[in-house]
């Protein structure tokens, strides 16, 4: 490894030097130096989104076969990804990120591509700093090493690779135009304002060479060439724009590190490369989802590491929402709600939903039920109780399920200090939509225009999140007046007996 980077570096310093007296030197000087240590074909970095890949579908595949196998609080964020392309073939490096934050480890979830089409799964992790990423050249590869972790991901893959400690981190770096105003532009272009361009050498990322080693430890790999050096001690060669292992036939002689030829038991791929590098997406959903996380008491993180899929749900929810301050009050209550000692799950649970797209329309949708009751007389108050049920869904995520229990009693003193007009105002929290379940009538009083009446009764509120339907009751004391012509509700008052 020594005989790679000890003059990698010696060229690095070489350009920093030249980049510091003269700003017009040539870029194509400094790539020359610099190109012999990555493969024949430069790797190809490059941010894309997992739809518009041609092979959307084996991806698919296989993140969702990874996700049984990694730690459920280890969450893939594969809506942007980073592609690496070299040597005819390519990787993919997906962020994730945990929701119990229990570590600070930079891990990536990578994928290797296969001549069949498919890939190999790998987990990298990185004992990193940010600072420390943002100035990885700053860092030896030995070092990089020494705080790296790579798994494969399925037992026997990724070529039968089974020792995963043997590898090698190789900084590659590329070069750019970049003035002194921050901008990656060539001399004299018009944003350059502040000072000349200069060509500065950056690191791109690091390549991971996998070489096949036994019992009898790593040897020192001899010519590359395209053979991936030779014998018992000639491993997979890396750098010198020789070949980079297990095959790849990129031309010419090259200095490398290799291990022994893999013996019975073993069956490792020698030299097997995979480019990648290190990257957090530090994006506004993710900052938020850590600080809801931290927020929570320990029992409802507790319930959102035993509720992945759930608790993804009500995530999918607050980013909808843009992480207001009510959507997060709604989604701590839910989380409560959930955790409360007397609730009643039914998985079967199928019932009819209205559908509402906002708030507003649930608002309008209420207030229509409000105006829009039938009054009649035929409807004894001294019956036996009834039961009103109504489901609604709030798209697309939370479902309300009411269910209210009528045990009338009219005997009753209406308490008019107390009471209020908005019925809005006079339910619990997150319970409003309790006001449209209040849909019935009574002649009590013989009062020609208004109907006064005590129900006493339990209400069923449920929240329905995925596949999971729950319910609590509640013992309440509402006390109504309805306008027996228009059939609107005038005045209510709501207690709690229970």
């Amino acid at each position: 490894m020594k005989k790679i980077v000890l003059p990698f570096f010696i060229c690095f310093l070489l350009a920093v030097f030249s980049c510091s007296t003269d700003d017009k030197s040539n870029p194509d000087e400094h790539l020359n130096h610099f190109h012999k240590s990555l493969p024949e074909e430069r790797i190809s970095y490059k941010r894309v989104k997992k739809d518009d890949l041609p092979n959307v579908a084996a991806v698919n595949e296989e993140l969702t076969r990874i996700k049984d196998i990694i730690d459920p609080a280890l969450i893939i964020d594969d809506e942007i990804i980073l592609y690496a392309g070299y040597e005819g073939k390519h990787t993919l490096t997906f962020v994730t990120y945990r929701v119990d934050r229990n570590s600070d480890k930079i891990e990536n979830i990578v994928l290797e591509s296969r001549p069949d089409g498919k890939y190999n799964p790998y987990l990298f992790s990185y004992d990193l700093t940010l600072n420390e990423l943002d100035n990885l050249d700053k860092l030896t590869p030995e070092t990089i090493k020494s705080r790296s972790e790579v798994v494969p991901l399925v037992a026997g893959n990724g070529g039968g690779l089974e020792n995963i400690n043997c590898f090698e981190a190789v900084q590659h770096f590329v070069g750019r135009w970049e003035c002194e105003a921050g901008y990656e532009h060539e001399p004299g272009h018009p944003r350059c304002t502040i000072g000349g361009s200069r060509w500065v050498m950056h690191p791109m990322g690091l390549t991971w060479v996998y070489v096949g080693c036994g019992d009898s430890g790593g040897g020192s790999g001899g010519n590359g060439g395209s053979s991936g050096g030779g014998g018992a001690t000639g491993g997979g060669g890396s750098g010198g724009g020789g070949n980079t292992g297990g095959g790849w036939d990129d031309g010419g002689d090259g200095d490398g590190s290799g291990g022994p030829e893999s013996g019975p038991g073993f069956n490792l791929t020698e030299g097997q490369t995979i480019a990648t590098q290190p990257i957090v997406f530090l994006d506004f959903n993710q900052v938020q989802l850590n600080a809801f996380f931290a927020g929570l008491t320990p029992s409802q993180q507790q319930w959102a590491l035993a509720n992945t899929a759930t608790y993804s749900d009500i995530i999918d929810y607050l980013t909808n929402e843009n992480w207001s301050e009510e959507s997060r009050q709604l989604a701590g209550d839910l989380i409560d709600f959930i955790l409360q000692d007397h609730i009643e799950i039914d998985n079967n649970y199928q019932g009819d939903y209205i559908d509402f797209n906002d708030m507003d329309e649930l608002d309008d949708y209420f207030s229509y039920e409000e105006t829009d009751i039938t009054t009649t007389s035929s409807s004894d108050f001294d019956q036996d109780k009834k039961v009103t049920v109504r489901t609604v869904k709030i798209n697309p995520v939370v479902s309300l399920v009411i269910q209210l229990v009528i045990t009338p009693n009219p005997n009753f003193e209406v308490d008019f200090e107390n009471s209020n007009c908005d019925v809005d105002t006079l339910f619990p929290s997150n319970s409003w939509v309790q006001n449209s379940m209040i849909v019935t009538n009574s002649n009590y009083n013989n009062n020609p225009d208004f109907a006064e009446i005590t129900i006493t009764g339990y209400i069923l509120r449920g929240i329905s999140i995925g596949d999971m339907e729950i319910g609590v009751k509640s013992r309440k004391q509402i006390i109504i007046r309805v306008n027996k012509n228009t059939g609107s509700i005038v005045y209510a008052q709501v207690k709690n007996v229970n």
